[in-house]
């Protein structure tokens, strides 16, 4: 899917920082858009420095100033898609 994508075993009713970025010096038809992740390699729940330090390394495009979107997990009661603000989340 090039359009959206699927993270897995996330916490239930939790709202996560993603830090975009866009990553030209990946040799992948001219580079490839990447999410930077916290200290312990988890997607941050907070601001998140590691990540932010990530998204606007050297070489890097940020596609924000800080967390891109804030994607939603839906609640343990059923099954379902989570929101996102700016961004489609599965």
């Amino acid at each position: 899917m090039d359009s959206g994508f699927t993270i897995y075993e996330r916490a239930v009713t939790t709202t996560y920082q993603a830090y975009l970025y866009f990553d030209p010096t990946v040799w992948t038809l001219g580079g490839v858009f990447r999410m930077a992740s916290g200290v312990s390699g988890t997607w941050p729940t907070v601001g998140d420095e590691t990540a932010a330090q990530e998204q606007n390394a050297d070489t890097h495009v940020a596609l924000s100033f800080g967390p891109t979107m804030q994607p939603v997990t839906p609640n343990a009661l059923g099954s379902g898609s989570g929101t996102g603000v700016g961004g489609k989340f599965k």
